[in-house]
């Protein structure tokens, strides 16, 4: 599950800087800890049944020991980054030789399972290969099945345990508020976007405290190989205060204009916010438990 494996990702990360490294190599062993509810909504072509609106929202969790001697990037080439206000655009498509050794972190039993508990009830996630992840509501609406059950987050108070415990993780119990939903207000207004005249995102809800991610791409793939041949990908953030935020053109034509494929771009823009409490679990420490909330469309970038 790919928003699954983005908790692993952040684990991973969560060393900090050492990515990064000018000085002296990292050393020493990071233990850290995620659990993240998250909220996925988009709408896509699937054919005869025209275009579909799916929400759903799953809960992931992972705990994690990294040896931060072995995720040195060794001066190994990375993808260029330019970096426009708050905004960071890259390219794809290049070959590069990974920099990181994939031994640096291995995975730690916190028990079978995770509950989760909030206003919509109760749900039990069960661990597979020291991972936690499953559907808790919602999902793909196809019109000649039975419809999706009900979605479980909306504003209240959520809690998560681990029951008695692992062998590597100890009892713990994390809780996390959650206010009014984050909602991306104009996301069917921004379906067709002007590189050259910016783009102007609008929300309302969440964190007023937090962070807003506006990320898009233009993905080009090899008609041969059918792999990622170019392109570019974009982030910017911005405070959710705002309640919304100019993409500027600058960002915008580093991307290439999208091509249609069976009438479907290869552009996409996604929009998320999170709202983050920090927990400790024993023989762990300080980990987040966090509610991401993201909305995704297809655009056309002209």
């Amino acid at each position: 599950m790919e928003n699954i494996l983005k908790i692993i990702a952040l684990l991973t990360v969560a060393a900090g800087a050492a990515f990064a490294q000018d000085g002296p190599p990292l050393t020493g062993i990071l233990k850290a800890g995620a659990i993240e509810l998250i909220r996925t909504s988009g709408k896509f072509n699937a054919g005869p049944f025209g275009t579909l609106e799916s929400t759903t929202d799953v809960l992931g969790a992972a705990f994690s020991s990294t040896d931060l001697s072995k995720i040195v990037n060794n001066g190994q080439p990375q993808a260029p980054v330019t970096t426009i206000g708050s905004c960071f655009v890259s390219p794809l498509g290049l070959q590069l030789e990974p920099g990181t050794r994939t031994d640096a972190t291995t995975y730690l039993d916190a028990g079978p399972f995770i509950n989760i508990n909030g206003p919509n009830g109760s749900k039990q996630i069960a661990a597979s290969k020291l991972l936690y992840g499953g559907i808790l509501g919602g999902g793909v609406p196809i019109p000649v099945l039975p419809p999706p059950p009900p979605l479980f987050v909306s504003p209240g108070t959520y809690t998560a345990d681990n029951g008695s415990g692992g062998a590597d993780v100890g009892p713990f119990t994390a809780t996390l508020n959650i206010g009014t939903l984050f909602e991306w207000t104009n996301a069917d207004a921004s379906l067709s976007v002007d590189r050259a005249a910016g783009l102007d995102v609008i929300w309302t809800g969440g964190d007023p405290e937090g962070k807003v991610y506006i990320g898009g791409s233009v993905t080009v793939f090899n008609a041969a190989t059918r792999k990622v041949d170019g392109g570019a990908v974009f982030t910017c953030i911005a405070d959710n205060s705002a309640g919304h935020f100019v993409v500027p053109p600058e960002v915008l034509t580093l991307l290439p204009e999208s091509t249609l494929t069976a009438g479907v771009s290869n552009g996409s823009l996604i929009v998320s916010h999170g709202i983050t409490a920090k927990f400790d679990a024993p023989g762990v420490g300080e980990s987040i438990f966090t509610f991401v909330s993201g909305v995704t469309r297809n655009a056309t970038f002209k």
